[in-house]
């Protein structure tokens, strides 16, 4: 789902990604495969269509949910289990800007996505941050999930003007 916002390069965006690592694939005699299926992960951010990531708008990233899921304190409000391990963008311009961000004040967790390398390739770049769902949702749960999701990513979009 996406939804324009004042600036043309950009809309926010959630995105559904498998939340199942290679590194889960790898047999393990202690863990049966079931017991180590994660759930769907949804992505939350800003995109830009761009073949380049240098120009991303991340001071509008990080107010955007400090205006809608973060509280004062800069812990989230909203109930998700949002996924806070830190952000780790790769490419040297997208990790000095991230760090730009968390200097600001911003949660090491934001800035999760794809960037430089995904641009250069595919004209597009996505930063945001992830909460995930349960292994057990049914579709129909999943596409509730998506729908309760909906107000929050038409206020962000609203605020970014």
């Amino acid at each position: 789902m996406w939804t324009d916002v004042p600036s043309p390069e950009h809309v926010v965006s959630v995105e559904l990604q498998e939340g199942l690592t290679a590194y889960a694939w790898r047999p393990d005699p202690e863990r049966p495969y079931r017991d180590r299926l994660p759930g769907p992960v949804v992505l939350l951010g800003l995109r830009q269509d761009s073949n380049t990531s240098s120009d991303f708008d991340w001071a509008l990233l990080y107010r955007m949910f400090a205006d809608h899921i973060l509280d004062g304190s800069g812990a989230t409000r909203d109930g998700r289990e949002w996924q806070v391990t830190p952000a780790r963008p790769s490419h040297p311009v997208d990790k000095e800007n991230w760090q730009r961000i968390v200097a600001e004040g911003a949660p090491r967790w934001l800035g999760k996505g794809w960037g430089m390398k995904v641009a250069q390739g595919n004209g597009a770049c996505l930063f945001g941050a992830r909460f995930g769902l349960p292994a057990t949702s049914t579709l129909a749960e999943i596409e509730t999930e998506l729908r309760r999701l909906e107000p929050l990513l038409l206020q962000m979009s609203a605020a970014a003007d």
